[in-house]
This record gives C-alpha cells, structure tokens and sequence, in this order.
C-alpha cells in the first residue's frame, strides 16, 4: 500500500478538517484497508455489510414489533411498517456511534510499525476507523430509504431535515474515535469496557422507543426527560420525527445536539494531538 503523505504542513494541522483534507489521499487508502480487513477470511465477505443489517431488522421487528406489539405513539396512524423502520433507523444511527467505538479502540495499539514514523500524521488512524463504518452506514440507510419509500409513510418536506439530524452523530463518530483511539495506548482497560458501554447506549438510545411512548407515565416520562441529554438518543429520535411521523425537530434540541458533537469532535482531536507525543514511549 502506498503510504505517501505530505508531511510539510498538513500532518502538523491544528485543525481537524484542515489535517483530513490534506491527507485524504491516506484517509481513503486506509479506510479501504480497514473495511477489506473487518472481512477478512469470510466467505461472504463485504456482502455481510448488506446482509447484516437485513438480520437484524427482522430479529427485531419479530421480537419487538411481532411478540412485545411495540409502537413509538408518535402517531396514531402508526403501522407495524412504521415501527420497522422506526428500529431499523435507530439501529442504524446507533449502530454508526457503537461500532466507531469498538473498533477505535486499538487501532493505534495494531498499528505500532507507524507510530514509529515520526513523520506520519497517526490522526489519520482512527478516523480511517470511522470512515470504514460509514461504508457499512450508507448501506443501510439505501435500504431504509427503500423500504421507506416502498413501504413507509408519504414523505413530507419535514423529511429534509434529515440530514441536518444526522450529521452530528459524524461529528460525534469522529471525536469519540480520536478520543478513545488516544485512551486506548494508556489504559488497556478502554477495551474492555467497550461492551459495557455500548450495550448501556444500546439501551439508552431509544432504538425501541421514542419521547413518545410514554406520554402517560409519570416515572417513563422522567427518565426520557433525562436520556434527552444523550445525544445519540437526540438524533435518532429527531430523525424518526421528520421521516417517519411529519414532526418538526425542536430548535433548541437541535442547537444542543450540534454544541455537543462538534465540542466533543474538537476536543477528541486536541486530546489525541496532546496524548499522541507519547506513543511512541507507551508501545
């Protein structure tokens, strides 16, 4: 693999965007090494990106949808299609944070030959992760927006809005793969918390529910009131609102969901630029 960079300015980059533009011929070589690699020695290989989600939207619409009769309450009209894809985005969306996650951790630890190279921008290490997720992402949301569109509610202009409560979680994606890519050198025991942690955001995230179901507990109503600070919960449950329910996002949701994504995704750089200086030392 060619791993030419320039390394007069752009790997030395104090902003985040300026050091990824720069080096995007790197970030795509790298990216398609990633995804190559997550598939390695399967038979099925890259195919497993359309497969997988398939899998588990019909695990979940049958055991949510089928057995425990779920509905998210937005609407009344609400159909058992409806509330598929209602899973099958929020799985989605969860699933672009939660696999940034697990992958981010080790990948400076696996890529020590590199650390070594004092000229190579190692940034370009974790955000090589979150590109390779976004591979099997854009699969998905082809096969919502089919299903959508086959099966779904009559779009909507609201449904615009789309990707404006998206684009956040990319942000997101981004810091926390810097951030935890960095804290994975120091402390072995990031890794093994991982399960922990996005199991916990599974269930946190509203992937089964949303700040509608339930309207009439007092104790339900709580408790979303407090999950609202997540922000992964934020853009699922906005996104469900403008494709599937016609619902327009609340504004001052949205400014916070946007304030702390690109907060988290400035300071997960500046906290890898500060940490990296000693990998080297650590590995």
């Amino acid at each position: 693999m060619n791993e030419q960079f320039d390394d007069n300015h752009h790997s030395s980059s104090i902003w985040p965007l300026g050091l990824l533009w720069g080096n995007r011929s790197l970030l795509w070589q790298f990216t398609k090494r990633s995804v190559h690699a997550r598939h390695k020695g399967s038979y099925l290989g890259i195919l497993w990106l359309l497969l997988s989600p398939l899998l588990m939207l019909a695990l979940y619409s049958f055991t949510f949808g089928v057995l425990l009769h779920g509905k998210f309450g937005a609407v009344a009209t609400e159909t058992s299609a409806d509330y598929a894809l209602g899973i099958f985005l929020g799985f989605t969306l969860y699933g672009l944070v939660a696999d940034s996650l697990g992958a981010a951790t080790n990948v400076i630890v696996d890529n020590t030959n590199l650390v070594k190279k004092v000229r190579f921008p190692l940034e370009i290490l974790p955000a090589s992760t979150a590109f390779s997720v976004s591979w099997s992402f854009i699969i998905s949301m082809a096969l919502f927006l089919v299903g959508y569109l086959a099966v779904g509610p009559t779009p909507t202009w609201l449904a615009l809005w789309f990707p404006v409560t998206l684009f956040p979680l990319l942000l997101l994606s981004m810091g926390l793969c810097w951030l935890l890519s960095a804290l994975g050198v120091y402390f072995k025991d990031v890794q093994n918390a991982m399960m922990f942690i996005t199991t916990a955001l599974f269930y946190m995230s509203g992937i089964f529910y949303s700040t509608h179901s339930a309207a009439a507990g007092t104790r339900a109503r709580v408790a979303l009131e407090v999950l609202r600070w997540n922000p992964v919960f934020l853009s699922i449950d906005m996104s469900r609102d403008v494709t599937l329910w016609a619902i327009a996002p609340d504004y001052a949701s949205l400014i916070y969901l946007y304030a702390v994504s690109i907060a988290v995704f400035v300071l997960g750089y500046a906290c890898f630029r500060h940490l990296k200086a000693g990998f080297a030392d650590v590995l």
